[in-house]
C-alpha cells in the first residue's frame, strides 16, 4: 500500500460510526497508527488500514504542528523539498510553507551555513505519532546522528503543536529553545505570526521582536 500511512481503507465496512470510533481510537492509542487491524463485526472480519487523506474525510478534527526543516550538507534546496515531500506524504497536509532562509550554523560555527524552513501541517497523528514520523524520514533521508550541532542533511524539528505542553525526553513542547533562535522564528512568524506560544503567552511576531539572537538570517526564496 506504500508509505501514506494514516487513509482508512475499510474493506466492506459501511457503518460510518464504526469507523469513526476506530478513528476515535487511533487518536487515543498511539500503536494504531503505524500498523493496519482486523476488526470483527457480525461475524465478519474487515480489514483497517489507517491512513491521514480518509481520515480526514471521514472526521474534520485534525491537529496543527509547526515543523522547521533544516540541513547544511549536500543540495540544500532540494533535501527541504525533498522532507517537505515525504512529511505530507506521512504525517499529514501542508498547508502552509515559509519562504527559504539561510544562517550561519548555530553552536558549531565551524561548517556550512543553514537552510531552514517553517512547515505548517494539518494532521490526524499525535505528537508522539508525529516525533516518530519525523525521525523516519530523517533517517530515510540518510541522516546519521555522529554530534550535537554538527553538520546535517536533515534536520526535522517540532516548534508548536496545537497549544500542548510536554515535556518528554524525546519530545519537548513547545520546542525549548525556538524563542531564542532567530532562524527558527524568522521562517516560523511568516505563516504564523499571530500564534501564541502555549507556555510564553506571547504571539510568535513578538518573539521575534524580543529575540536575544544576533545572528543573521536571510531570505533566500519567497
Amino acid at each position: 500500500m506504500g508509505n501514506n500511512t494514516l487513509n482508512i481503507i475499510a474493506l466492506g465496512l459501511e457503518n460510518i460510526a464504526l469507523k469513526l470510533a476506530l478513528v476515535i481510537a487511533h487518536k487515543a492509542l498511539d500503536w494504531l497508527y503505524c500498523c493496519g487491524i482486523s476488526y470483527n463485526v457480525g461475524g465478519q472480519m474487515y480489514l483497517i488500514y489507517f491512513t491521514n487523506a480518509e481520515i480526514k474525510d471521514i472526521c474534520a478534527f485534525m491537529n496543527t504542528a509547526y515543523l522547521l526543516t533544516g540541513g547544511n550538507l549536500g543540495n540544500r534546496e532540494e533535501n527541504l523539498a525533498t522532507a517537505k515531500a515525504l512529511i505530507e506524504e506521512q504525517c499529514g497536509e501542508v498547508v502552509a510553507a515559509s519562504s527559504l532562509y539561510e544562517t550561519a550554523a548555530w553552536g558549531n560555527t565551524d561548517q556550512p551555513a543553514f537552510l531552514n524552513q517553517a512547515l505548517k501541517v494539518e494532521t490526524a497523528l499525535t505528537a508522539r505519532q508525529l516525533i516518530r514520523k519525523m525521525l523516519k524520514i530523517e533517517k530515510q533521508m540518510g541522516r546519521i546522528r555522529e554530534e550535537k550541532y554538527g553538520p546535517r542533511l536533515i534536520d526535522i524539528d517540532m516548534l508548536l503543536f496545537n497549544n500542548e505542553k510536554h515535556n518528554y525526553h524525546f519530545l519537548k513542547l513547545p520546542h525549548p529553545e525556538m524563542q531564542n533562535r532567530r532562524f527558527a522564528l524568522l521562517p516560523l512568524a511568516e505563516i504564523a505570526a499571530d500564534v501564541v506560544h502555549p507556555r510564553l503567552n506571547k504571539t510568535i511576531a513578538a518573539l521575534l521582536e524580543e529575540c536575544p539572537d544576533e545572528l543573521a538570517v536571510t531570505k533566500i526564496t519567497n
